[in-house]
């Protein structure tokens, strides 16, 4: 039977009509039915990965744990199209396709839809995720903007975190230990628990510190550090009813290279409640969530500041005949941003409406259109500093602006198959970008403007894929060009109001620095040998920036082109046999300059190697063990930062029953 045909016949059902959907998706048995992943972040129904409209990486929590990555990041470095700079040893930012910088506000983050994505300064702390590597079920990447089903701010791309469903894992308990060099060391627990046949409890939490890196640590204040807890309970309330909450807390102390290319100690709590319900109905799919995001931060002891983002989500996804999908959508939320300083509460609201219309036109062709509109409504609270230079009226502002996402794929055949695409994406102003008072001890500075527009990116996409028998594998070509309007940059000196004249934090507020393009090929051939035991991968992008700054904003030295490495070269092993796992990881990046922090200088990086490896072994009992280096190379432009980075090593012992 045709793939195309097979794949229609079972998940369209899954999702569309019967009960199958309500009761969750379930992740892991249809891959083993399909072999390859299923998703549901491209277009909000579940469908095969190779059928998706949009380029995708799926990386399975199986694979997560083999590889030993610490830290999400630390494994999505090894695919292509996708940038990650560690420029501390606990601060890692991540990109799609080029220009990557300190605190990236450019890549939505989201853990099983919930946005991890911090508004306030716009930018995603991969420490304060709440999530434990034990308990993700995949991560799905969708590369190139997605505005138009996630909103806001995916305009590079979407990373989205899917944990274990706790009804389907049924009474399990795991756990993992590990220290070594770097005064290293990690605990994490992850434990399900069934409450009778229709609802279930999961709970997790986890812990890790290490040295920041040598170069680093006699200026450093804090030492990384991460603590979280998460606890979801989920029921099956009736045949076609699904019902869950959650709560989340998450702790990260690092050191940041921030948006002035200067160090800064950030302290950061994150507390997240949600709630969600999906049914099966006669009117299609409906999927209901609504959740709230507290943040509490404090920067170089300093500078203290609060947001809150409350959001409630209502779709619907049914089917019109057998050829066409739709899902319809409504969104609220409400960002707030509060300081110590004396300017007061600037705050927006957001309603957006949605819609999705996948047309199967032929067994072969599928059209899949995407549409988004967001409505943004600024506001200020009292403002309480005759010194503050923008009044309330100022901010009673509103903005429309709309996203598309639109793809045309063929089956040429049951191997081969293109796609093309185009997309436009919407990046808002962080909340201190509208203009915000931030306390620093010594009085408040005003930074920010209230007439910040919104950044616009437009992409075009064209892509292959095969599959290859022989390497019991496939192979992926995509190239892909994406235009940046009004690009919003942290880092401009947009002061209003500085009342101490050293203050650090001059450069930290965004502004309009012109423009850019990125020009991307992205290769990848991965395959199967030794009966199935060994899995690799190759993958090759080739970037190119081109930015069109103003001549006023020179000052920021942002390094979007020279920073970006014209060639990022990966090539993994997965080896499993029996009770033994070996992954080997190595890295190629050709030459960058990064900015050297407190200055204009930048840092030279040559060409560099990098190999990560892991080595487990697996007791019957449920016991396991392991050894695993980062860095092995000791390359010293590891990471792509102007600090010298470190080699680690780590033992670990690990547990599930």
């Amino acid at each position: 039977m045709n793939k195309f045909v097979m794949t229609a016949s079972v998940l369209l059902p899954l999702g569309l009509t019967g009960t199958a959907f309500a009761q969750a998706v379930n992740y892991g048995d249809l891959q083993e039915l399909f072999g390859e992943p299923v998703t549901t972040s491209a277009t909000g129904k579940p469908q095969r990965q190779s059928e998706a409209p949009a380029s995708m990486v799926i990386i399975t929590g199986d694979e997560l744990r083999r590889s030993g990555a610490r830290t999400i990041p630390d494994i999505l470095q090894n695919y292509a199209g996708i940038d990650v700079n560690r420029y501390a040893t606990g601060q890692r930012d991540v990109g799609i396709r080029g220009a990557n910088m300190p605190l990236n506000p450019r890549l939505l983050v989201l853990v099983n839809g919930r946005q991890a994505y911090l508004d306030h300064y716009g930018y995603t702390d991969w420490n304060l995720l709440s999530v434990e590597v034990g308990e993700i079920q995949q991560i799905e990447v969708v590369k190139g903007p997605n505005s138009a089903l996630f909103g806001f701010n995916a305009v590079a791309g979407v990373v989205n975190i899917i944990t274990v469903d706790p009804l389907n894992k049924g009474n399990s308990f795991s756990g993992s230990a590990e220290g070594g060099t770097g005064d290293s060391y990690a605990l994490s627990l992850m434990g399900t628990v069934k409450l009778g046949e229709k609802a279930a409890v999961k709970v997790s939490g986890g812990t890790a510190s290490e040295d920041d890196w040598e170069e680093i640590e006699p200026s450093s204040v804090h030492k990384p550090l991460r603590e979280n807890f998460s606890a979801e309970l989920t029921a099956q309330v009736a045949d076609n009813i699904r019902a869950g909450a959650s709560y989340t807390y998450a702790k990260s102390e690092l050191n940041n290279q921030a948006y002035g290319y200067s160090l800064y100690n950030f302290e950061t709590t994150l507390e997240g409640l949600s709630g969600t319900l999906a049914a099966d109905t006669k009117a299609g799919l409906i999927k209901a969530m609504v959740y709230k995001n507290s943040m509490e931060q404090t920067t170089l002891g300093l500078s203290s500041s609060s947001s809150d983002v409350v959001v409630a989500k209502l779709e619907d996804l049914f089917k019109v005949g057998a050829a066409h999908s739709i899902r319809l959508g409504l969104e609220y939320r409400r960002d707030e941003y509060q300081s110590e300083g004396a300017g007061g509460q600037t705050y927006y609201d957001v309603y957006s409406a949605s819609g999705m219309w996948e047309w199967q036109m032929s067994q072969q062709l599928t059209l899949t259109n995407a549409l988004r509109v967001d409505r943004l409504n600024l506001g200020h609270g009292p403002i309480g500093d005759s010194r503050f230079p923008y009044t309330v009226d100022d901010y009673d502002r509103s903005a429309t602006e709309l996203s598309y996402n639109s793809s045309l794929g063929y089956v040429i055949d049951d191997q081969t198959r293109v796609r093309v695409g185009m997309a436009r994406g919407v990046q808002s102003p962080a909340l201190v970008g509208f203009g915000a008072s931030v306390d620093v001890g010594t009085g408040s500075y005003y930074a920010g403007s209230p007439f910040l527009g919104a950044s616009i990116n437009q992409s075009y996409e064209i892509a292959f894929d095969r599959t290859v028998p022989a390497l019991n594998g496939g192979f992926n070509l995509t190239g892909s060009l994406t235009k940046v309007s009004d690009f919003l940059a942290a880092g401009q000196n947009v002061i209003v109001h500085l009342p101490t004249a050293d203050y650090p934090f001059v450069l930290i507020t965004e502004g309009v620095i012109g423009d850019f393009k990125t020009y991307a090929i992205e290769a990848t051939l991965n395959g199967r040998a030794l009966d199935d035991k060994l899995g690799w991968q190759v993958n090759y992008t080739w970037t190119d920036v081109k930015e069109d700054f103003l001549t006023a904003s020179a000052a920021v030295n942002l390094t979007l082109d020279d920073g970006t490495p014209a060639h990022k070269v990966n090539v993994k092993f997965d080896y499993v046999d029996g009770p033994w796992n070996a992954y080997l990881v190595g890295r190629y990046r050709s030459s960058t300059q990064q900015r050297i922090p407190g200055g204009t200088a930048y840092a030279d990086l040559g060409g560099n190697v990098t190999v990560d490896a892991r080595l487990a072994y697996a007791f019957d009992s449920g016991l396991s063990l392991w050894a695993k280096g980062e860095n092995l190379t000791s390359n010293d432009a590891a990471g792509l930062s102007p600090f010298k980075a470190d080699s680690r090593f780590m033992l670990g012992v690990g547990f599930h029953f």
